[in-house]
């Protein structure tokens, strides 16, 4: 049972900075209210392997690839956890017109757990949706509220 999610949101300020601080999961503690820690365990110049805490306790090891050129991410659970038998995320950003800022895409690609009747995936994309656009404004504020406060200018 294949799920998919898009969700996309506007965020004003640097672009650039945006797509990094975002991307680097070092921050994801602080971006995201779902976690509560990051261990990298192993990054390269466009690759980290880490291990993801989330604050009910779930633990799982995740890849991201970016590619900085063209603004996109793929990322990967590299541990299955219920209730997904698999999951893929690609994060794209495009700058808006006279630079002001960017939007900034979401796609969820997963597969459920074979215990999961057919119809359940649509009630976890509802969730995943909900959830992924809280996440989403959260960020949003957290990153418009440090441009304007000149903290990730410089």
């Amino acid at each position: 049972m294949k799920g998919y999610v898009e969700n996309q949101i506007t965020i004003l300020g640097d672009c650039e900075k945006i797509f990094e601080y975002t991307n680097d999961v070092l921050n994801w503690s602080e971006l995201f209210d779902e976690y509560e820690t990051v261990k990298v365990l192993l990054k390269t110049e466009n690759e980290v392997t880490f291990t993801l805490r989330h604050k009910n306790g779930n633990e799982w090891t995740s890849k991201r690839i970016t590619n900085r050129s063209k603004m996109k991410v793929r990322g990967k659970r590299m541990t299955s956890m219920f209730p997904f038998s698999k999951m893929d995320i690609y994060w794209f950003y495009e700058k808006l017109p006279s630079e002001i800022g960017c939007t900034m895409c979401w796609i969820q690609i997963f597969n459920l757990d074979e215990s999961f009747a057919e119809h359940e995936v649509y009630r976890m994309e509802s969730f995943l949706n909900k959830n992924t656009r809280k996440e989403m404004k959260r960020i949003k504020n957290i990153l418009e509220d440090k441009w304007k406060n000149d903290i990730i200018r410089k």
